[in-house]
């Protein structure tokens, strides 16, 4: 049967569950348990011991409510295939609201995420995500564990609020019973400051029994579930618990009769019950014997004049919500943070905006986290209180709220909050010089710039950017006199300051070159590249790891588009080749398609250079292998990215070798994309693909007339060809009357080429082909000159057929090609078609003879 199994003893401890599909217990039980315990030490750690193994569905539901925290590693196998762990484990969390910590620990899993039914609105840390401008991932999960979880010290502070204490005794099996017991408990008012003590989730071990004898002493009074099952023989509870607290303790008892029991029999087992027996279904009695034994026996007469301070009633919350000596209670938690916020606790209100936000035991609703995120930050501000501690709060507030604006897309609201939260952490920093202060502003730069450059208001975009550079030169400038905190060395973030102060001059360059200032983009692009060289010279010996080359790589690309729109065709070669070397290594030693595609662009840069000047052996060397990883990286893949990328590649590589079937490629490529996302710019490039094909009919057309005028059959056969190919292959996927006629005025040329050197073979087949492309559309085509051309081949095969004596294949194709002109009206107002007429008819009376 499916067992739990914790990492260390769990009493008293926040209890997480590692739900993972079984693959990945091996892979990655350990890395995450290590990542935890980092950030948070006060917790159990549960896995399933036989992911494979028969359950009991209602126990291990039970087994699951226990749990305070789900954490899920993403993986393409926990989100693709079958487990236990994804359709019935995390799907109780969710419809529980349990909280969950979904981390992805692999790469290129974002679609697949998203799309998942029951992780797809869930927020997610990315321990694989190696961009610098980001929160690290080891701060990510200590920040949200440190508002789901409660730590050690805050456990202590939370217990030290009871009044009283109740020892629950009851067997395992009787769990449903027992629980239900205790909503019948909290009923009473004067229990609420009652913790609960219950062996919920114990393993057992070495020290099972002293933490019931311990729990037991410290306790005001027990509290029996009385079932049947109480009379099996040796059961612990007769065994030990009722005696100890019966004989060797002598503490007041309650025993709560939940199922109808034998009296005579447990009076048996455990003398002295029935003066304390009351029916667990009885309010009224069980109320008479919990206020007896705790007040009227134990003495805790402070239960009938409870506490109702904001700060009481904020660590009453708090208990309810973690599940700290008491059992959770969602509805109680929100109940007293709501009470103790209207009393003037602004922590109350973070408490509340965390949970909503989170989902973190209430169904998750942004919108009511950010009514509570505003309540908070509006008591804050009310305070007037200019301490460090107060800010700092301010600060964290206007920070979680940013967030939860711009992931709803609310970025007009994002942008004001993040401003807000900049101009506190500038007042602070100069003030207090805090490493976490000087860390915040240039994350607000960076986002404030993202938002800016979404909504498209490039001078806010460039004023962000320009912030973001600023205020990586002030840490630098003052990092002897920041505070940083002590597990946090100067050495160790210098690389970092690199990686911002890289990204700035990037985005500062790119506003540049967009606004036609080349001399200072290149100036930006330049400091770049100096930022991402020195993080080679960091003084904590970092070299330039994977996401410093890759940027390196961006900036040469950016430094070679340059010399490329001022024609220096030689020297944007050299830049290009200097990016193309570092991601040749990157897609070599990384099984990354972020690097594989940086890959295929390098190629593609380096194919146009060499196409431009001539070159075109290594033109088509770059542009197939851009080709090739592209098709690789888009295989099977529904990515729009991806698939840009490959109709770019085709039609490079049309471009280069005038094959115009990679021109159909790229066309076909981008209407699909096009229909699916509606977005502009793939309608733009399919209509340039088109165009492009359409330039290459009309070349070849001019071509093939010139050289018929030359009286160079050859050479306008290979060109009619061309024709004929170009617009067979647009017909596959495309309906069009203008190709249709290209393609039949085409063959009707090759048939004749053919005629002229005595071919009939190859004219009869040419003609063939000139009606299979016109007579499924003779209804339905737009031009009347299509129908003309179909009579126009009936025509041509019918002396075809007469030439080689087939008279009646001839007669046949010249009635075709008469009705054609008797059916449809529209022929009749064509100069000449009355001509036309005439002479078909001559030729059909001249075969009947």
């Amino acid at each position: 049967m499916s067992v739990f199994k914790s990492n260390i003893d769990p009493a008293g401890r926040q209890k997480v569950y590692f739900c993972c599909h079984p693959d990945d217990y091996e892979r990655y039980y350990d890395l995450i348990r290590e990542d935890i315990i980092k950030s948070n030490d006060n917790c159990a750690i549960f896995y399933e011991s036989d992911p494979y193994s028969d359950f009991d569905e209602q126990e291990l539901r039970l087994r699951l409510d226990a749990m305070d925290l789900f954490v899920v590693p993403m993986s393409a196998v926990f989100l693709t295939e079958s487990s236990r762990a994804y359709s019935f484990d995390l799907d109780h969390a969710i419809k529980t609201h349990i909280p969950v910590l979904p981390i992805a620990v692999e790469t290129d899993i974002v679609d697949r995420f998203n799309s998942s039914g029951l992780l797809g609105g869930l927020q997610y840390i990315d321990r694989t995500s190696t961009d610098v401008t980001e929160i690290a991932y080891g701060e990510k999960v200590k920040r949200f564990l440190d508002n789901v979880l409660v730590s050690d010290e805050l456990a202590k502070r939370i217990r030290a609020e009871f009044a009283a204490g109740m020892f629950l005794s009851y067997r395992k099996k009787d769990r449903a019973f027992a629980q239900d017991l205790m909503r019948r408990v909290r009923t009473n008012e004067f229990c609420r400051d009652v913790a609960i003590w219950y062996d919920e989730y114990l393993v057992p071990g070495e020290s099972f029994e002293a933490h019931i004898q311990d729990s037991m002493t410290a306790c005001d009074t027990v509290l029996m579930n009385v079932t049947p099952s109480l009379l099996e023989p040796g059961n612990y509870v007769a065994v030990e618990e009722y005696p100890c607290a019966n004989q060797r303790l002598r503490k007041p008892i309650v025993a709560a009769e939940t199922v109808n029991t034998d009296k005579a029999e447990l009076e048996s087992m455990y003398p002295g019950i029935s003066s304390v027996l009351v029916s667990g279904s009885d309010d009224a009695s069980l109320r008479k014997a919990l206020r007896e034994a705790l007040v009227e026996k134990a003495g805790k007469e402070r239960l009938l004049h409870p506490d109702n301070s904001a700060d009481h009633l904020y660590y009453m919350g708090l208990a309810y919500k973690n599940r700290i000596d008491v059992e959770v209670d969602a509805d109680k938690a929100v109940e007293l943070l709501t009470e103790a916020y209207t009393k003037g606790h602004s922590k109350a209100a973070a408490e509340l905006a965390r949970m909503y936000r989170n989902g973190d035991r209430v169904s998750r609703d942004s919108g009511t986290s950010i009514i509570w995120y505003d309540r908070y930050i509006s008591q804050l501000e009310k305070a007037g209180s200019k301490d460090f501690s107060t800010c700092f709060d301010t600060m964290t507030a206007l920070m979680e709220k940013g967030e939860l604006q711009q992931s709803l897309g609310l970025l007009g609201g994002a942008e004001d909050t993040y401003g807000k939260c900049l101009d506190l952490c500038v007042a602070t920093a100069s003030q207090y010089g805090g490493f976490l202060e000087y860390m915040r502003i240039i994350a607000l730069y960076d986002r404030l710039g993202v938002i800016a450059s979404g909504r498209g208001d490039i001078s806010a975009a460039e004023r962000y950017a320009g912030g973001l550079l600023d205020a990586c030169k002030w840490f630098e400038d003052d990092i002897d006199v920041i505070v940083f905190p002590e597990n946090v060395k100067p050495d160790s973030i210098t690389a970092n300051i690199c990686y911002d102060r890289m990204f700035a001059c990037q985005r500062l360059g790119d506003i540049s070159r967009d606004k036609g200032d080349l001399v200072k983009a290149e100036e930006y692009y330049q400091q770049m590249i100096e930022a991402s060289r020195s993080l080679a010279a960091t003084d904590s010996g970092r070299k330039i790891d994977n996401e410093g080359l890759n940027q390196l790589a961006i900036g040469y690309d950016r430094l070679g588009d340059i010399c490329r729109v001022r024609g220096e065709l030689s020297e944007a070669g050299d830049y290009y080749r200097e990016a193309y070397d570092i991601r040749l290594e990157l897609a070599k030693n990384h099984d990354r398609t972020e690097y594989k595609r940086n890959l295929s662009m390098s190629h593609t840069r380096l194919g146009y250079i060499f196409r431009m000047r001539g070159v075109a052996d290594a033109a088509e060397r770059h542009y197939s292998r851009a080709v090739k990883i592209s098709e690789e990286l888009a295989d099977g893949s529904d990515d729009v990215q991806l698939l840009d990328d490959l109709a770019l590649a085709y039609y490079n590589y049309g471009l280069l070798t005038e094959d115009a079937s990679y021109y159909v490629k790229a066309r076909d490529i981008w209407r699909s994309i096009s229909d699916k996302t509606g977005v502009g710019r793939y309608k733009e490039r399919y209509d340039m693909a088109v165009g492009s094909m359409n330039d290459a009919i009309m070349d070849h057309v001019r071509q093939a007339d010139s050289a018929e005028r030359a009286d160079d059959a050859g050479g306008a056969e290979k060109h009619y060809k061309c024709i004929a190919d170009i617009c067979r292959m647009s017909l596959e996927n495309e309906e069009s009357d203008a190709k249709r006629h290209n393609a039949a005025i085409a063959y009707e040329r090759l048939g004749n080429i053919a005629l002229l050197r005595k071919d009939t073979a190859a004219a009869e087949e040419y003609f063939l082909q000139l009606v299979s492309i016109l007579e499924p559309v003779a209804e339905t085509t737009g031009m009347t000159d299509n129908r003309r051309e179909l009579a126009v081949g009936y025509d041509r095969l019918s002396g075809v057929y007469e030439s080689l004596g087939d008279h009646s294949k001839a007669r046949d194709c010249i009635h075709k090609a008469i009705d054609i002109f008797e059916r449809y009206s529209d022929l009749a107002g064509l100069a000449g078609s009355k001509s036309e007429l005439a002479y078909l008819q001559y030729r059909a009376a001249s075969l009947h003879e």
